[in-house]
């Protein structure tokens, strides 16, 4: 079991990595394949990633705990490597046979499709799984940073012209199989003599493919709400719209919002252990005083991006994707307050009930949230497209967090918590409206992106100190905990 700091670091390794590929590739991809080619392109490995996940149904999960289970049991860990992955691969060609029975009722070419199905079958022989149960998450790690810089490097080989959707799909499909597959001689190394390659060889019982089903159907049936949520926006508009070019404009929009919330929701992700310590010791003032702490850092950071992005949204879209994205830079703005809305929800959700296991509160907020989202985009995206789907998705993580909050404020007793919101809102305010004011004066154009930026952290950061906030203390102490601690002498 290797030490906590180690993984952290090469967990976050990956982020950067992954938070940076996109900014990398996607006005290169935006400007060659075009709209049509991008939503081409987010459709079919929309579908795949949705019927993969569905025919896996949680086995990933379910070996990574049961593997963290039986760690000091070598042979046990065996056992259990070769019925998971026997279940993986069954249903990952079950998965594999659906999303091609699929996609010849789809009106974008079959081709596509049938490169993907490649996909879902290397996906199915993720045994990286192992690694995260054992704490050592080198292996799993470096595997998916190396074929990431290989799928960024690969785009400005292979993608040269609007023509080259297969080629993508090919490279992102090709890599994935690579990476997965070479991890295997690691499996067994770290197996050693008692497990070793042994699980390749051994056949499990049907016993054992039962117990290992059961388990991962029901560690993947509270997850089925998240996944309408995700998924949900983007089936139907091409469901409602038949639009490739409405699903890119989404899809851009979605992946430029998720980097800065990406970021958010890991600086509450490292608190959670601690909340559940808390919980575990009987110590209820200091869970109550951490969570007061999580909801200032998180509203304190949150709410100025929320603005910003909100502003310079669309300029920024036009520079960085170019004019025919423009309309991604109104789902952006419009996709902005859910840098508040998943942040503080992620809290109630992951630091408190979470933490005090109090899961069936928020498996039935994800199914009234995903219901909500559904509905929504059935009455919008025909008239709105894309845009419409982003209100969906915006009154559906709104309504998400204001329930999950307000339980978690009205249980500890935190409603004063709720300040936070108001104070940094009124900040944020102030910071937007100076920002319009000099906008007025300047014009548009990415200079002027640069300078809202700039002017916005410097007017922010003002208003904190002026009034000696107490959040800004809370989050330089947030940052400092995520760097390693240097090691006395």
């Amino acid at each position: 079991m290797r030490s906590v700091s180690s993984n952290f670091l090469w967990a976050s390794g990956y982020q950067v990595v992954a938070a940076v590929s996109p900014v990398i590739t996607a006005p290169y991809l935006a400007r060659v394949l075009g709209p049509s080619g991008v939503g081409t392109y987010s459709w079919v490995v929309s579908v795949g990633a949705l019927v993969s996940t569905i025919s896996l149904i949680g086995t990933y999960g379910f070996g990574s705990r049961e593997t963290a289970y039986s760690r000091d049991d070598l042979a046990s860990v065996s056992r259990l490597v070769s019925s998971v992955m026997f279940i993986r691969v069954a249903l990952g060609m079950i998965g594999s046979i659906v999303f091609l029975a699929w996609a010849a009722t789809s009106s974008l070419p079959f081709e596509f499709f049938a490169i993907y199905a490649v996909w879902l079958l290397g996906n199915a022989f993720d045994v990286s799984w192992v690694f995260i149960g054992l704490e050592y998450v080198r292996p799993a790690v470096l595997k998916n940073v190396v074929s990431r810089l290989v799928v960024t490097g690969g785009v400005f080989v292979v993608v040269r012209s609007a023509d080259d959707v297969g080629s993508y799909l090919g490279l992102t499909a090709a890599t994935l199989v690579v990476a997965n597959l070479s991890v295997y001689r690691e499996v067994a190394r770290v197996l050693g003599p008692v497990g070793g390659s042994a699980w390749l060889k051994s056949w499990p019982s049907g016993n054992e493919l039962a117990q290992q089903l059961h388990g991962s159907v029901l560690l993947f049936v509270p997850q089925i709400p998240v996944l309408v949520n995700q998924y949900a926006g983007r089936v139907l508009i091409m469901a409602l719209v038949g639009s490739s070019q409405e699903l890119a404009f989404f899809d851009q929009a979605d992946k430029i919002v998720g980097i800065p919330l990406a970021l958010l929701t890991s600086l509450s992700a490292v608190a959670m252990p601690r909340a559940a310590h808390a919980f575990k010791s009987g110590d209820m003032e200091g869970l109550y005083s951490f969570l007061i702490g999580s909801v200032q850092v998180t509203c304190l950071a949150a709410i100025p991006a929320a603005v910003g992005l909100m502003i310079v949204g669309p300029q920024f879209v036009l520079w960085f994707l170019g004019p025919e994205f423009a309309s991604s830079g109104y789902v952006v703005a419009t996709l902005a307050p859910l840098l508040i809305f998943s942040s503080v929800g992620y809290i109630a959700s992951f630091q408190y009930l979470t933490a005090v296991n109090s899961l069936r509160v928020v498996t039935w907020v994800n199914v009234a949230s995903a219901g909500v989202n559904v509905l929504l985009n059935i009455i919008l995206v025909p008239r709105l497209g894309a845009v419409g789907c982003a209100i969906s998705a915006l009154v559906a993580g709104a309504l998400s967090c204001l329930v999950l909050a307000f339980v978690m404020f009205v249980r500890c007793g935190l409603m004063r918590a709720a300040s936070s919101l108001v104070r940094y809102g009124v900040y944020g305010t102030v910071m937007g409206v100076m920002i319009l004011v000099v906008n007025r004066q300047v014009g548009s154009g990415m200079g002027v992106v640069a300078i809202d930026l700039v002017l916005g952290f410097v007017i922010y950061l003002g208003l904190l100190l002026a009034f000696r906030d107490q959040g800004l203390g809370l989050l330089m102490s947030s940052l400092k905990r995520l760097l390693p601690r240097q090691r006395s002498a």
